[in-house]
């Protein structure tokens, strides 16, 4: 008589990503069987919380960028062994940040950091999620909590840049494009201004000389030929 041996069945389960499924918006589409790579058993396994772009590839972390732009993030593992396979992912919800998955295969986990979530924001605005700890933003144009462009219309008060700005600001940046006061040549850079027909009488306190003539004027400014 033969004997067998019973192996036990393991039962598991996905990840948790959401942090709370408030707000979650998923969409559907197509994941390519050719963006993963087989495992040690030749399955092709993408894992819950993996990033997938709008040609349905998988998106994974290299070095210090994302390997393509991701539109989404898996809701569930996706198995594509045997070829293209549909899938849902969110655009828009609250995920935990350290459960998803950077690289293609969970049994090489990339960590989570802060230039990573600076580009999740970047990409994925809708996706929100806590930052790492100690997160500090990155100095790059369009990482969460920086500026590109500063919107002053609402401040109030005076701007002290003298001691924040070095260097010279360009002409074509509203500068003047030149370090002192010494080095600005009005006569090369602008032309007089006609005022022959302009017609009334700017009075001293507007900047004026308060009168309508050549004579009258150096009398109110009591000065002598000019």
């Amino acid at each position: 008589m033969a004997y067998f041996k019973e192996e036990a069945k393991k039962y598991t389960s996905p990840k948790q990503i959401l942090q709370s499924d408030i707000n979650s918006v998923i969409k559907t589409g197509t994941i390519k069987s050719e963006s993963v790579k087989a495992d040690a058993n030749g399955e092709k396994i993408v894992p819950v919380g993996s990033f997938i772009d709008k040609d349905g590839q998988v998106v994974t972390w290299e070095e210090s960028a994302f390997s393509s732009t991701p539109i989404g993030i898996t809701v569930r593992p996706i198995d594509v062994t045997y070829g293209d396979m549909p899938a849902a992912y969110y655009v828009e919800g609250w995920l935990i940040g350290e459960r998803l998955n950077y690289g293609v295969k969970q049994d090489s986990p990339i960590e989570y950091s802060n230039e990573i979530y600076d580009a999740i924001v970047a990409a994925l605005p809708n996706i929100h999620l806590d930052p790492p700890d100690g997160y500090v933003a990155s100095a790059k144009p369009g990482a969460a909590g920086s500026s590109v462009n500063f919107d002053l219309s609402k401040a109030t008060g005076q701007l002290d840049l003298a001691s924040k700005v070095t260097g010279t600001l360009g002409e074509e940046n509203g500068g003047t494009g030149v370090t002192s006061i010494e080095e600005i040549n009005l006569d090369t850079k602008y032309t007089k201004v006609d005022l022959s027909n302009v017609e009334g009488t700017l009075q001293i306190a507007n900047g004026g000389t308060g009168a309508t003539d050549k004579e009258t004027a150096k009398s109110n400014l009591g000065i002598g030929d000019v």
